[in-house]
């Protein structure tokens, strides 16, 4: 075996059985190679079952349970294929004891509420093995506490067994070591001891105790400095091993006990004394995993046969000395398709009983069958020792073989690969750090990109996000919905002298990520509040934005928010598929004002309908209108046409299940394209998108490469005439127009009638009527949005009253939304502290001319210099203290 330093894949340089032989000569190894396959075939008896062949599945953690911790669909997919492929033994992967010592949210978890799971699951499985093979199963499930790869908690809270010498290996180096005592050890015996129970009880015919890699019991195995009773002696630290699977026997005479235990190639006699102790507690099967003190070059060529060749060496010792022992040996997987004369080779010799499969099993699930029914193997099927599988695991994704079953694996794995830490690094390395930075400059929010990449290539992310949150308090939204072609990934350098530019939003939201499983994402209070209040109506994107700078400024805030929850446009309407984590992110955000009451989040308060402004000028000091565009421009009212917002909040709440197989969609912008979205996922199997414009006038941030799939038709330059109903009065069909650009004018295509049950009106998005009323005494534009008094002002044209989103943009980027109400907020609090307004002087406000004729004084008795009034123009000239 050669590793291939370009790809990090290891190359295979055995073609044939010949040059097999002839590097196991070469190399004086104690290996031979089988003529035939048929002692693999063989049935083999442990305690009272007998299993139908000597190959077995060895565990490999899938990360693809359900969300509580029971098998999932791609779960119960692997395990059948290896069923229905012929192996006799099945291993089932690290199962955890306790639904908080997990490794990863998906991993497998036994506990009383999914038992019957579990035992579902235990039956589909020998069902399926008898209806193709006419065998019994011999499945054995594997316990685990993961140790210090513990991340059920956020942040992780690794657990280690001795004082860590390399926390770099855990899970989150960060997260605070925690060394487990006595005392919970004994407790943690009697949670393997029930879980071993349970899975008798359901239908397993044995029980693993996982001691292999870092998980907590093969920590405690390598104890020598920890005291106690679990540390120093081989005795000690072997005790928790060896007192759960007495535990186990003595409640349950005739289980199977096994352990997948690291043994010591380089300590013979310490892994012999080991293992009797185990067999003396009652532990009948031993899957053996070398560990080796020397971690032999992975790039010499023949390494991995200089490792099976020890491992078989020691086995063949231990299965002398321990007959009534059963042996697993594994680490053929890389041999492709040379591993049956191997295997076959390594049971002949004494080496094993059975034949540990994993990857290999993990990409050739019918490896078995084809060895049965044809005698070899197909190389082409073969696993190519690739890695994409541990790959997708470590990046938090469902593991399986990526390339040979890339229609379930590639695509996830190629979306955690895009978010991977390591990935991300490389891809930062090639920033220039310009500067100025174009990319900066093509950032709405002014967001210093550079700085927080610098900072991410140190791994200091509380740097890195401060870095961001300095202009961007919803960085991780931001990340996600921003048209970033358009804006600092469109404006990257290294788009134009690489040919792609830096991930930007990527390492962005990746940031975010670490950001919030550190806690650090909250609001920053001052000790001292201003006094003043304001009140900011909406709780999406320039709303929450106002509303935190506003916040960490001094100001109390009250925010009335229409909906049950914050976020705004992007939590209500946008497809999951899309986006979700909007609220979350946040309440995140603003929970520190929350709990110290500096923050009212008042529901189900909607402008124009409970709330006035007049009422709201009353109550506060200051006020910020971003309650969005909620309004729809329509074309018809008839039962079948239903607005585009209307559609989204019922399709983003489950209130619309399906909609018809055909489906007209009256298109205009980005909420259309998530109404398009949902029609798919709702079972639209004919999707027709009219517009009236050309596709390039549309407007829109999402990537359209998702509308190249069949069902998804775009009419562009199309124009909607009419609706057509039936005899009780519903839509049956839509009257279009498609216009020619010729010359001529008149030349036009035909009127054309489409036949449909439902139309979605989502031609744009418009201030509603009754929050149009509530704000007759503001100005409108000519567009019909709120209008500014300057370009560069929030400021309505009403004292203290100020607008800022969807509300005076008609709905951009959700960056110049958090811009807006970020500079919003600089402009109320400059207005604030300038003007002076105290509660107690507020009846000041009431009359305009009265303030402009008399204005407010300073404790000295002086004016306040330039009050300006109606307008405050102070966006991006107001800094931070």
């Amino acid at each position: 075996m050669l590793k291939n330093t370009e790809t990090g894949s290891l190359s295979f340089d055995f073609n044939s059985i010949d040059e097999l032989h002839a590097a196991i000569g070469q190399l004086h190894l104690d290996l031979s190679l089988a003529v035939s396959h048929t002692r693999l075939f063989e049935s083999f008896k442990i305690a009272d079952l007998k299993l139908p062949n000597r190959l077995c599945v060895q565990p490999l953690e899938g990360n693809d349970a359900d969300i509580n911790g029971a098998p999932g669909d791609l779960t119960l997919r692997r395990y059948r294929r290896y069923a229905e492929g012929g192996f006799g033994t099945l291993w089932i992967e690290a199962v955890a004891i306790e639904p908080k010592l997990r490794s990863a949210p998906r991993q497998l978890c036994l506990t009383r509420a999914n038992a019957a799971a579990f035992s579902a699951f235990a039956h589909t499985l020998r069902e399926c093995a008898r209806a193709r093979w006419n065998h019994e199963l011999c499945l054995i499930i594997q316990l685990a506490h993961p140790g210090r790869y513990c991340a059920s908690a956020k942040p992780a809270q690794p657990v280690f067994a001795d004082a860590p010498q390399d926390t770099e290996r855990a899970i989150s180096p960060a997260a605070p070591a925690s060394l487990i005592s006595d005392d919970q050890l004994e407790l943690l015996q009697q949670s393997f001891i029930q879980a071993a129970g349970l899975a008798l009880e359901l239908g397993f015919d044995g029980v693993d105790i996982k001691a292999c890699y870092d998980d907590l019991p093969a920590d405690l195995l390598r104890a020598v400095n920890r005291p106690g009773r679990f540390g120093g002696s081989l005795n000690n630290r072997s005790r928790l091993l060896r007192e759960v699977i007495a535990g186990i026997k003595a409640h349950h005479p005739d289980a199977l006990i096994a352990s997948r235990l690291n043994v010591r190639i380089d300590n013979p006699a310490e892994t012999m004394e080991l293992i009797r102790s185990l067999h003396s507690a009652g532990a009948v099967l031993i899957n053996a995993v070398p560990q080796i003190a020397t971690v032999e070059d992975a790039s010499t060529e023949y390494a991995a046969l200089r490792t099976l060749d020890q491992s078989a060496r020691l086995t063949k010792q231990l299965r002398a000395a321990l007959p009534d022992i059963a042996f697993v040996l594994g680490g053929l997987s890389r041999f492709r398709h040379l591993l049956p004369p191997l295997a076959a080779g390594l049971v002949e010799s004494g080496a094993a009983d059975l034949i540990g499969v994993g990857r290999a099993a993990l990409a050739y699930p019918d490896m078995v069958a084809d060895l049965v029914n044809n005698d070899t193997l197909h190389p082409e099927c073969c696993c190519l020792n690739c890695d994409a599988c541990t790959q997708l695991l470590k990046d938090g994704g469902r593991a399986g073989c990526v390339l040979m079953d890339n229609a379930i694996y590639a695509a996830e794995y190629r979306a955690h690969r895009s978010i991977a830490t390591d990935y991300l690094k490389s891809e930062a390395e090639r920033c220039r750090m310009c500067v100025p930075a174009p990319c900066r400059q093509g950032c709405p929010a002014d967001i210093d990109v550079s700085g927080f990449i610098r900072a991410f290539l140190k791994d200091d992310i509380t740097a890195a996000y401060e870095t961001l949150r300095r202009s961007n308090v919803l960085p991780a939204m931001c990340a996600q919905l921003c048209p970033v072609n358009a804006l600092c990934e469109g404006a990257c350098v290294a788009g134009i002298l690489d040919g792609k530019s830096i991930p930007i939003h990527t390492i962005q939201y990746v940031i975010c990520r670490e950001a919030a499983a550190a806690g650090i994402i909250g609001v920053r209070l001052p000790q001292e509040t201003s006094g003043w209040s304001v009140g900011v109506v909406g709780a999406g994107p320039a709303g929450t934005a106002c509303a935190a700078e506003l916040l960490e400024r001094g100001h109390r805030v009250v925010i009335y928010e229409r909906s049950t929850r914050m976020g705004g446009t992007p939590e209500l309407l946008i497809s999951p598929s899309r986006f979700s984590g909007a609220a979350a992110e946040v309440e995140a955000l603003l929970k520190p004002a929350l709990l110290q009451g500096r923050l009212v989040v008042k529901y189900g308060c909607e402008l124009g309908d409970n709330l006035s402004l007049s009422e709201l000028q009353n109550n506060h000091d200051a006020l910020f209108l971003a309650t969005g565009l909620w309004g729809e421009k329509r074309l018809g009212i008839l039962p079948g046409v239903i607005p585009g917002v209307d559609f989204l909040l019922q399709a983003r709440s489950g209130r619309i299940r399906t909609v018809p197989h055909r489906v007209v969609l009256l298109a205009g912008g980005d909420s259309a394209m998530d109404c398009a979205r949902f029609c798919m996922a709702l079972g639209c199997r004919e999707l027709l998108i009219v517009f009236a414009d050309p596709l390039a006038q549309m407007h829109w941030h999402m990537p359209d490469a998702w509308f190249r799939t069949p069902g998804v038709h775009f009419l562009t330059m199309t124009r909607p005439l009419e609706y057509l109903a039936d005899d009780a009065g519903a839509l049956c069909a839509i009257q279009v127009r498609n216009r020619v650009l010729r010359q001529s004018a008149a030349e036009c295509q035909p009127e054309e009638i489409i036949e449909t049950q439902l139309v979605v009106e989502a031609m744009g998005l418009q201030i509603e009527d009754s929050a149009r009323h509530a704000l007759a005494s503001l100005q409108f534009t000519e567009t019909g949005l709120l209008s500014n008094v300057a370009a560069d002002s929030f400021s309505c044209g009403m004292p203290g009253v100020f607008a800022g989103g969807a509300l005076i943009n008609g709905g951009d980027s959700v960056v110049r939304c958090v811009a807006e109400g970020r500079d919003a907020a600089l402009e109320i609090d400059n207005y604030l502290r300038r003007v002076g307004i105290k509660p107690e002087n507020k009846a000041l406000l009431k009359n305009y001319s009265t303030i402009k004729k008399n204005p407010p004084k300073t404790a000295s008795g002086t004016p306040y210099a330039s009050i300006r009034f109606p307008t405050f123009s102070f966006r991006g000239s107001y800094q931070k203290s």
